[in-house]
């Protein structure tokens, strides 16, 4: 039986309602396409799912080295021409190491890190349930997630589909079909590389999906927080303790998780924004048809996903971590001396260990200031560059930008 059929728990009853109907179903499809496309794999996986996945890597490792090597290839026949050796590392996507990065980048993620996202995958029902029920007592928009998952699902698909159209189109118009044969090699090559590179935007999208599931239910928590303190209760209730608790154990799955995943891909995406730019460089100084747009859009898209996306999560389930954090404050100050405040102010030390360690993928953190930093140093050493080449003076150096 292949993976995607595998039977998925559904989330436990609720009491609430239908509410989050929508939510459910969009969280079961979406482990579905996860173990499917061995983004989520279980710790021990059936024979045919290991067969499956083993095949399944072995075909994206083929067409990612097939890819380096006729980058590099390209590489050095540029270089052979006399061009200049910046022309020639654009022109060979950096001698093939942006889809060496690709290869690495799904390694990881079959090896380490689709183990450490499925058992946070396994938590998720529970964490639906748990936020179903808070909601049916203090608010908190019961039927957000669903709606929420149903829009990122459609801006998923429209994105994917929009880099898989890019590319294809951009390699079809450059692609020599002198002869049938070389041609339709050609062809084959470029449509397997841009199914792997379309393939690999499954990294941050699934981080993508658990974001929205996770701010909806920090929302849910920080409006039963605000419900609970204009209350002025005794004691605190017990599913907004159980809540927290499970949203600060997944926020902590979720940080390991991207330590494996999403390193390397933000290197590939810094390398794509640089290419950015060179093809940005390149359109307006030689004036090319509407067909060169292709690719840097298909890159600019390739940058959301790789950098924007993944800091811009991050940074939504911080700010939500710093408001339950401030609440809890609050409703500390207003209880009593008793069980409830010691249960509040530990609520509290959670929310601030959360709010220090999530993100931090040890290299760097996932902050929109982060960002900042990969864009602004980009444009700085490309801005750097440009002076030295021009200083050079040398005629290669005149089409150092000249990207395809």
């Amino acid at each position: 039986m292949p993976p995607g059929d595998q039977r998925v728990a559904p989330a436990p009853p609720t009491s609430g309602g239908s509410g989050d109907g929508g939510a459910g179903r969009s969280l079961r499809a979406l482990i579905r396409l996860l173990r499917l496309s061995g983004m989520a794999i279980r710790p021990r996986p059936r024979r045919c799912s290991l067969l499956w996945y083993s095949l399944l890597y072995a075909l994206l490792t083929v067409g990612c080295w097939v890819a380096v090597r006729d980058d590099v290839r390209r590489g050095l026949d540029a270089e052979k021409r006399g061009e200049h050796w910046v022309n020639a590392t654009l022109e060979s996507h950096f001698f093939g190491l942006t889809m060496a990065l690709v290869w690495l980048a799904l390694t990881l993620t079959f090896v380490i890190g689709s183990r450490r996202f499925d058992a946070l995958l396994d938590e998720l029902p529970q964490l639906l349930h748990e936020r179903q029920v808070l909601a049916a007592s203090y608010g908190g928009g019961g039927s957000a997630s669903g709606r929420n998952l149903s829009l990122l699902w459609l801006k998923a698909v429209v994105i994917v589909t929009a880099i898989f159209i890019s590319l294809c189109i951009e390699k079809v118009v450059s692609t020599d079909c002198a002869a049938p044969v070389t041609c339709a090699t050609s062809l084959l090559k470029d449509a397997m590389k841009c199914f792997i590179l379309t393939f690999s935007q499954l990294v941050p999208l699934k981080y993508m999906f658990t974001g929205v599931l996770l701010n909806d239910s920090l929302h849910t928590l920080n409006a039963a927080l605000v419900a609970v303190a204009v209350e002025d209760p005794v004691m605190l209730p017990p599913h907004l303790e159980r809540l927290q608790t499970r949203l600060s154990a997944l926020l902590a799955r979720l940080t390991s998780a991207m330590a494996a995943d999403l390193v390397v891909p933000t290197l590939f995406g810094v390398l794509a924004e640089i290419q950015v730019v060179t093809a940005l460089v390149h359109l307006v100084t030689a004036r090319a048809g509407p067909v060169s747009v292709m690719f840097p859009a298909a890159q600019a898209v390739l940058v959301v996903l790789l950098l924007v996306a993944p800091c811009e999560t991050c940074q939504r389930l911080l700010s939500g971590v710093s408001a339950s954090r401030d609440h809890l404050l609050l409703l500390e100050r207003r209880l009593g001396a008793g069980p409830a405040r010691s249960t509040a102010a530990w609520m509290r030390e959670a929310a601030a260990r959360d709010l220090e360690n999530f993100g931090d993928l040890g290299l760097f953190r996932l902050r929109r200031a982060t960002l900042l930093s990969i864009v602004s140093a980009t444009i700085t050493y490309m801005i750097v560059m440009a002076q030295f080449l021009s200083s050079s003076g040398s005629p290669a150096a005149d089409d150092a930008f000249e990207v395809s």
